[in-house]
């Protein structure tokens, strides 16, 4: 389930490492500080993967696909009822979580570049596919019939 750009991508969220505008700027590197997903303010770190509306969406997109609860704030958090849920929901949920951070990443990219802003509810169900397409690749053991049809309700 693990795909590495994905990782890597959100390894540098959480040191905040990537190249936001704000940082391009102070590095002598562009004029226009605005966020290329929403415009509203402009793009940072804190902005882009907990402030942007367009974040905040993706992120509610997620909650409500999978039935879970985790803080925008907090990217590698989830709700309490987390240790209710099975080995194999946990992991399936932070793949798709560490999955929308990257699609943030690359629809930011995709906006810088060729002026085109996916959908968030596209960029969820894009990585929902992604993540249970590796996840039947690998796994051909039987499973519980709870993980079983809560895998089928996120399909």
């Amino acid at each position: 389930m693990n795909v590495p750009k994905w990782s890597f991508i959100f390894w540098a969220v959480q040191l905040k490492r990537l190249l936001t505008r704000d940082r391009m700027i102070q590095m002598g590197f562009g004029h226009d500080p605005s966020c290329l997903l929403c415009t509203t303010a402009n793009e940072s770190h804190d902005h882009l993967f907990y402030q942007c509306p367009f974040s905040a969406h993706c992120v509610s997109c997620l909650q409500s696909k999978l039935g879970v609860k985790f803080p925008v704030e907090n990217l590698a958090r989830w709700d309490s009822s987390g240790r209710a849920r099975s080995k194999l929901q946990r992991k399936l949920i932070c793949a798709c979580h560490i999955g929308v951070a990257y699609g943030i990443w690359n629809a930011r990219n995709k906006a810088r570049l060729e002026a085109y802003v996916i959908r968030p509810d596209v960029l969820v169900r894009n990585v929902v596919k992604v993540v249970l397409a590796r996840f039947w690749a690998r796994n051909t053991a039987s499973l519980p019939t709870k993980d079983v049809r809560w895998i089928q309700s996120i399909s």
